[in-house]
């Protein structure tokens, strides 16, 4: 990759950056877009614009760039969680079960949680109790894990 070509990728990404603070998501992504075609093995750049994407209620188009940059082996644990996020909102039910989970603890019980909806959702009650298992032996509980056991069953 040429140094220059780095250089500009990087102005790119804070100029993208600039306009997601400032709520103007379509001008970020087109940055952020311009930002990777000029440095596509940077796997900041797809999380960037997956999150400009998340904000915009893309979540399919987000959820693909947040797969690129673990598969670019970004090393940020929001990046899984997000990656789960979309797949569960565009309702990619199985893919969420079988996602990567992100290290945070907290973003991990939020990820398992979305893990058992997914599986009540595919109709796979086994899945979805042994998620709950793991869950409650983390030491979590709360009422949103009583109602998801109660529509278990």
């Amino acid at each position: 990759m040429e140094n220059r070509s780095i250089q500009e990728s990087n102005v790119y990404n804070n100029m993208a950056n600039k306009y997601l603070e400032s709520g103007e998501y379509e001008k970020a992504l087109s940055f952020f877009l311009k930002a990777i075609s000029l440095n596509s093995e940077n796997s900041v750049l797809y999380h960037n614009a997956g999150v400009c994407l998340m904000l915009m209620n893309e979540y399919e188009r987000a959820g693909s760039l947040f797969e690129k940059a673990l598969e670019k082996k970004i090393h940020l644990s929001e990046t899984r969680f997000y990656h789960i996020q979309c797949l569960y909102e565009a309702g990619f039910y199985e893919k969420v079960i079988n996602a990567e989970l992100p290290f945070d603890n907290s973003q991990k019980i939020e990820s398992l949680v979305l893990q058992t909806r997914a599986a009540i959702k595919n109709g796979d009650r086994i899945t979805a109790k042994d998620i709950l298992k793991k869950i409650k032996m983390m030491g979590y509980n709360s009422q949103e894990l009583e109602f998801l056991e109660n529509m278990i069953g």
